[in-house]
């Protein structure tokens, strides 16, 4: 699959990862166990720590793993599927925007929430929190693309 073309482009994937993600999100929080939810823990910690080491290409690994640890608990393998075709259109543009330190501690702090929002088993906070940070990647995609 290639990358993305114009900001529509753009728009049109981020439209589609944010309702799969949600999806899957909802989908894996009754379905999450302890240990998986440990396991994100933990890539949050390593993504944390590689922000500490201003390592932006291992944090942005563990971005990744951050999301597909949560999705892969919902079960649903072809929706994961197709949300990772859409994920890896968008790329380039999240390597855009996470290059920029700020922004990739932001985006840790949303994944705090997400994270929070598991543990407490609450899905429309997961929803909600998940929902917010895709549609934040894109917004910002707009600011740095007009810029």
């Amino acid at each position: 699959m290639g990358g993305l073309d114009s900001l529509d482009d753009a728009r049109d994937v981020y439209a589609g990862r944010e309702a799969l993600e949600v999806l899957l999100a909802e989908r894996a929080v009754p379905l999450i166990t302890p240990a998986q939810i440990e396991a994100i823990e933990e890539t949050l910690d390593q993504q944390q720590k590689a922000l500490d080491d201003r390592d932006l290409d291992l944090a942005r690994e563990h971005d990744r793993a951050f999301h597909n640890r949560i999705y892969e608990a919902a079960g649903l393998s072809r929706t994961l599927q197709a949300q990772q075709q859409l994920r890896a259109m968008s790329d380039r543009y999240i390597a855009m925007y996470m290059s920029d330190i700020n922004r990739a501690i932001s985006g840790v702090k949303e994944h705090r929430e997400i994270l929070d929002a598991l543990k407490c088993h609450d899905v429309d906070r997961v929803k909600l929190a998940v929902g917010q940070h895709v549609r934040g990647g894109i917004d910002v995609l707009v600011d740095v693309l007009s810029e």
